[in-house]
């Protein structure tokens, strides 16, 4: 399992639990405690509010969702390998406007990227 599983799969964890133990995560996604312990500090640098109790476990804070993503039939459409050789092509007539992509319903969860700086104007 590579990182980027393994961190959402410690975000479905913690929203599904009260309180988990990092020996619990690393028996669960097969890892060292000291990877766990380096994966919940990745988490907690890109802004997932984790609560640390020592010897007790890890738990969000409260207020924290990570909402679902779900893609409609025409969304799902952008992803390389979605129609299938056995189901017929279901989109018979263009939109009148472009269809959404899946970028759409992921950028919301995403950081936004800093503010250009001005340039310095040398005197």
């Amino acid at each position: 399992m590579n990182r980027i599983d393994r961190l959402l799969g410690y975000l479905l964890v913690f929203q599904n639990r009260e309180l988990v133990r990092a020996q619990d995560l690393a028996v669960r996604f097969e890892v060292s405690e000291r990877t766990v312990y380096r994966d919940v500090d990745a988490l907690c640098e890109v802004g997932v509010p984790l609560y640390g109790t020592p010897g007790e476990g890890y738990r969000l804070l409260d207020g924290y969702y990570l909402p679902p993503i779900t893609f409609s039939e025409t969304e799902r459409g952008h992803f390389p390998g979605h129609l299938h050789a056995d189901q017929p092509d279901r989109r018979a007539a263009p939109p009148s406007k472009p269809p959404p992509t899946p970028w759409t319903k992921f950028a919301p969860c995403c950081p936004k990227p800093p503010a250009p700086r001005p340039k310095r104007c040398k005197p």
